[in-house]
């Protein structure tokens, strides 16, 4: 069930989580920007990950993203997966418990990925909502969907277009505190070099427009 913003909920938000209202967005470092830091690398396979400033062999993000201003910068994968990971403190970010147990705001993941014109790639994301940080949490159960949301797609070379990647989570349960975001890639080809996915723009945004009001306590299964 979603509450809009102007119920009775979000009226009884500590001062402390105001930060938070600006829906921005939680990942750090989402466009490679600042080359590997703020992730966690879990796979480096084929000659590893590399760091574009702009897509080679692809079209720039800008051209499919109309929210992007400037140039922006990617991640481009080898011919053995390349992974990695970043956790989100909610609470460090500025949220509260009462927040996350009682207001419940949807939290919209996305990231956008390509393939170069001239060699297909395989992507995959997961995205985990978790009550305490987790090892390996992307290898969890993908049958919960309110805690755990996984995509995968494998593209064909020749375009060079780019595709979004994108979920909400509404109905989650009370105690979520984290959100751990993985991904990988690789190409079809087996190339030396980096010819595999390529991903940029990851995203978590806490929404407040659309509140799910509190939550059932329940076992959380991830």
């Amino acid at each position: 069930m979603d509450v809009e913003s102007s119920s009775d909920y979000l009226d009884q938000i500590p001062n402390t989580c105001d930060d938070i209202w600006s829906e921005r967005n939680l990942i750090k470092n989402p466009d490679a920007s600042i080359g590997m830091m703020e992730w966690e690398v879990v796979g480096n396979g084929g000659d590893g990950w590399s760091v574009e400033t702009e897509p080679i062999g692809s079209d720039p993000v800008s051209d499919f993203n109309n929210e992007c201003k400037g140039s922006v910068g990617c991640w481009a994968t080898s011919y053995r997966e390349c992974a990695k990971y970043q956790v989100v403190d909610l609470m460090a970010a500025g949220c509260c418990k009462y927040v996350l147990d009682h207001v419940r705001p949807a939290i919209h993941v996305s990231e956008w990925y390509s393939a170069r014109r001239d060699c297909g790639a395989v992507y995959k994301m997961t995205v985990v909502l978790m009550p305490e940080k987790t090892e390996e949490f992307w290898t969890a159960s993908t049958e919960n969907t309110n805690t755990t949301y996984s995509f995968d797609d494998t593209l064909l070379a020749g375009s060079g277009d780019w595709f979004q990647a994108k979920y909400t989570f509404k109905d989650y349960p009370m105690g979520i505190r984290y959100v751990g975001f993985y991904h990988n890639g690789k190409d079809t080809k087996f190339w030396a070099g980096n010819f595999g996915a390529k991903m940029t723009l990851a995203s978590v945004i806490l929404d407040f427009k659309h509140v799910a009001g509190p939550a059932e306590s329940r076992d959380i299964d991830v």
